[in-house]
């Protein structure tokens, strides 16, 4: 009667686990195409992409396009109404002022296949090489000369060699860039890619930097920067580094303890597509989404872009703006020395503080959250079962007591 009892109790407990098993929440399965899904979402009226409850946005629309590239998407075919990104992206053209603005717009087009030589009469290419300095440098900033070497290889421009000599220069001791520990991933995440469309794929100052990015992986398998925990835009950012450096973001050989930059950036999408800044926050998920969606299709920059054009000769001039130079000729400009870089690349600057939320759908199903509590479940499931098995082994186990020896047994000569 006892072992009868006993099984019963192990058949019940086996049922009922079961049964709370298959109730679990699944495991997210998700990607790049969710990704764009939710991005297109996002179309507004004029052909541009925006955050919620905010207007359109070039940088934005930017990133949109070439995470619809990534994804293996015509984003200039991406219609609201009658505009498109295309359209858009033409029209704000006249209002750009800065060079990390026109190296992401020329980086948009010419990856979605669009002639950013002719960008409503300006020449984007132009207004970027006029910023060529004699010792390699683009622009005054580490950004701005990483950025402009893919957008010059997007564009399908030859990298002039002496930008990747200047480049290589300023790599640290450690095998990075940038001033500060905190930008070091970013910064070397961009530089990495920026060389490797310089032709520099393998090269000791790549391979000094994908030493130091491997020391830089958290235990959660993402990548940090000012922010102190990891993150969808540093992660991405570090995982298309190390697709262009010949590297799988899903290998062991850049995890932690399992944990890889790919997993944790997938563990970072929502049910709707977009992408969650951290496990904690929802900041500019449109922006992040559209940068996130190339890593997580394991591409890296450029993707590919126009065939080349007429080379230009660049000319001493007085100080015309970013679209008059694109239109009339280049005009060599001093370079600085400065070194920042902005997270997350041209036009993209990483809050601290909440921002947008990401809409009605916030619902997170994150891969990483559902595993680790099926894997807490099944712990405590063994534990049960054990515990079970100990009761019944010593409930059905023969006893031989003494009469009087056991008040609790009932003794029958």
């Amino acid at each position: 009667m006892k072992k009868r009892a006993a099984v019963l109790l192990i058949t019940a407990l086996l049922v009922s686990g079961a049964a709370f098993t298959l109730a679990l929440p699944p495991v997210a399965v998700a990607g790049p195409a969710e990704g764009v899904t939710y991005l297109r979402s996002r179309q507004t009226e004029d052909g541009g992409f925006a955050e919620p409850e905010s207007e359109s946005d070039p940088f934005v629309t930017c990133w949109a396009v070439i995470a619809g590239k990534a994804a293996g998407q015509d984003p200039l075919s991406w219609k609201k109404g009658a505009n498109g990104p295309g359209e858009y992206l033409s029209a704000e053209a006249s209002s750009i002022t800065e060079l990390s603005e026109v190296e992401l717009l020329a980086l948009a087009l010419a990856t979605a296949g669009s002639d950013p030589r002719d960008v409503e009469g300006t020449n984007l290419v132009t207004m970027i090489k006029a910023h060529l300095a004699d010792d390699g440098m683009i622009g005054e900033t580490l950004e701005e000369h990483c950025w402009g070497m893919i957008a010059l290889a997007a564009c399908g421009e030859a990298v002039p060699a002496s930008c990747t000599e200047w480049l290589a220069g300023q790599q640290r001791e450690d095998g990075g860039w940038g001033d500060y520990d905190d930008e070091l991933v970013l910064a070397t995440s961009v530089a990495v890619e920026a060389l490797v469309a310089g032709g520099e794929a393998r090269t000791s100052a790549v391979d000094r930097a994908m030493a130091l990015l491997k020391s830089k992986i958290e235990p959660d398998g993402g990548f940090s920067s000012a922010s102190e925990s990891s993150d969808a835009l540093t992660t991405s950012m570090a995982i298309s580094a190390i697709v262009a450096a010949g590297g799988n973001p899903s290998s062991a050989e850049y995890s932690f303890q399992g944990n890889s930059p790919a997993a944790y950036l997938a563990s970072l999408q929502a049910a709707d597509g977009h992408y969650k800044l951290d496990a904690e926050d929802e900041m500019e998920p449109v922006m992040v989404t559209a940068m996130a969606v190339p890593a997580a299709a394991g591409k890296a920059l450029p993707l590919g872009g126009t065939s080349p054009g007429t080379s230009t000769t660049t000319t001493t001039g007085g100080s015309p703006t970013l679209v008059e130079l694109g239109r009339v000729g280049a005009s060599s400009s001093a370079a600085g020395s400065s070194t920042t870089v902005s997270p997350g690349g041209p036009g993209v600057s990483l809050k601290v503080e909440p921002g947008a939320q990401a809409g009605a759908s916030a619902t997170t199903g994150t891969g990483h959250a559902s595993f680790w509590f099926f894997l807490a479940l099944c712990g405590v499931y063994i534990v049960v079962l054990a515990a079970v098995a100990i009761v019944v082994a010593l409930v059905a186990r023969p006893r031989h007591v003494t009469k009087g020896s056991d008040p609790l047994v009932t003794f029958n000569p």
